[in-house]
């Protein structure tokens, strides 16, 4: 059995996919962004902050590397099963870590859609304490815009590094129980 590697951008599902295989498949959850959010308040000079993406790669994945790797150390020695996900890793970090290949890599993002689709379908899931309610409708525009940017340079690094990218944009909740269905068959 291997472990899920599940990265993309906010809102994608990924937390979402992520609970699904814990109570479907037995899988246990490591959130990446509950790692990076203590990084970032109680290690501030370690220059690993949620609000700073561009520095992620370079100052979060040695930290990530590790902790993949004692992930991969528990599945082989404890039969235990983990899903890791967060947006913090990219498909050309994830593809440099050297036990990738003994992982399953699943991106999600939102690249075939407008940014006005893309807002009707976040409304239409928000839920109280949504990070997207404190935005305007202008704000969520451009937040729109960055999220389908980003999702089309994630599927093209996915496609080079012969990763598996799923578009959410449409129908989420069928794509993820098709990968859940995937992974059951596979994995």
């Amino acid at each position: 059995m291997k472990n899920v590697y599940i990265g993309g951008v906010p809102r994608a599902g990924k937390s979402t996919l992520a609970q699904m295989l814990y109570h479907k498949l037995n899988y246990s959850v490591f959130e990446l962004d509950t790692v990076v959010h203590s990084f970032t308040k109680i290690f501030p000079e370690l220059g690993i902050s949620e609000k700073k993406k561009e520095d992620l790669d370079k100052n979060f994945a040695p930290f990530a590397y590790e902790m993949l790797k004692c992930c991969d150390k528990d599945r082989k020695y404890g039969n235990m099963k983990v899903v890791i996900n967060g947006f913090q890793l990219s498909p050309d970090t994830i593809s440099k870590f050297s036990k990738v290949e003994d992982m399953i890599v699943i991106f999600l993002g939102m690249s075939d859609v407008t940014k006005e689709e893309l807002l009707a379908n976040i409304k239409s899931t928000q839920e109280e304490g949504d990070w997207t309610l404190k935005y305007t409708d202008e704000q969520m525009l451009k937040t729109c815009q960055k999220l389908i940017d980003r999702s089309i340079n994630i599927k093209k690094q996915c496609e080079q590094y012969g990763f598996m990218y799923y578009d959410t944009s449409t129908d989420r909740e069928k794509t993820l129980n098709e990968i859940v269905d995937l992974l059951q068959k596979i994995n």
